[in-house]
């Protein structure tokens, strides 16, 4: 694993190999606590929740995983919504049967629902205790889009 370490005020880049920690500029430290090359997980954007849990949304593999307050390098991610496979589309219903296809964006209200925007599909997705719906949008060849 390769991590780059540099001063924000100068141009000069090291390289570090087998360390897990960058450093920017003196007083400054981020660590890796989660290398999802290791797991399988592509974080492509990450929402902290109200109780320090971690949602990650993995855009290549269309999942989104959520992470444990207690981060370590040990943590592992559990799925919240999409296929354990990485498989991408447009399907709603219960959390691991549900389909996205590339999400990019992540939000959550303040019940705790989680809103994805799921860019490939062309729609807004909700995740809740209930499953996942798609509450907006969706591609022209399902129909002309959903709305609730």
């Amino acid at each position: 694993l390769m991590k780059w370490v540099w001063s924000l005020k100068t141009t000069t880049k090291t390289a570090i190999t087998g360390r897990s920690m960058m450093k920017f500029e003196s007083g400054y430290t981020v660590e890796t606590v989660f290398d999802g090359s290791k797991l399988g997980v592509e974080p492509y954007s990450v929402e902290v929740l109200p109780d320090g849990e971690l949602l990650i949304l993995d855009s290549a593999n269309s999942n989104l995983y959520r992470i444990s307050s207690s981060l370590s390098l040990y943590s592992r991610p559990k799925l919240v919504a999409g296929s354990p496979e990485g498989y991408a589309g447009h399907v709603d219903g219960k959390h691991r049967e549900a389909r996205m296809n590339h999400p990019k964006g992540v939000a959550v209200d303040d019940r705790g629902n989680i809103y994805v925007a799921d860019t490939m599909n062309m729609a807004i997705r909700k995740i809740s205790d209930a499953g996942v719906t798609t509450i907006a949008g969706g591609k022209w060849s399902r129909g002309g889009g959903h709305v609730d």
